[in-house]
């Protein structure tokens, strides 16, 4: 529940909606592919937890799945046009739903639609960010799933004595 959250209390605080909605989207979907591409690299790598074959390449099939979806949405929310027939597919599927057939629902629905296609509008700026922006990112990303990874590598390093490095990769994954 952040990005909902984060996207709230931009708007709250005079962000437009669409960026409001456009930076906690850009967060989480490239965060969410690059600690899975992560995963599915060091369980490549040999340091994945110890368990029978079939459950480290179905645990692998399922990172590089999700990482894959990931990317797909990435690029196709910076394709404007590809962006906006999504958009428009989900909003007349939406629209079509006997739940959601009342006026109140249907505003939203046009609303939220319109926001969407927005936020596409700024995300074309995002297309043309440089490497060096992009590393910068993945950086960042990484200094925030280090706060995650940290307590799981203390914790183990005071209740156990496992080699430090394949806990770490371990907690990674």
């Amino acid at each position: 529940l952040g990005e909902p959250t984060v996207a709230y209390l931009l708007n709250k605080r005079g962000t437009p909606w669409d960026a409001a909605v456009a930076i906690p989207f850009i967060k989480f979907t490239t965060s969410l592919a690059l600690v899975f591409l992560l995963g599915s690299g060091l369980v490549l790598a040999g340091y994945g937890p110890p368990v029978d074959r079939w459950i480290a390449t179905s645990g692998l099939a399922m990172f590089v799945a999700i990482a894959g979806v990931t990317v797909v949405v990435l690029v196709v929310c910076t394709r404007p046009v590809l962006a906006r027939r999504w958009i428009e597919g989900l909003r007349g599927w939406f629209a079509r739903r006997r739940m959601l057939a009342g006026d109140t629902w249907q505003a939203r629905i046009a609303g939220a639609a319109d926001v969407a296609t927005r936020m596409i509008d700024r995300l074309d700026r995002v297309r043309r960010t440089t490497w060096r922006g992009a590393a910068i990112l993945c950086a960042i990303h990484l200094v925030y799933y280090a706060s995650y990874v940290a307590p799981l590598v203390g914790l183990a390093l005071v209740l156990g004595d496992p080699p430090i490095i394949a806990l770490a990769l371990r907690s990674v994954i």
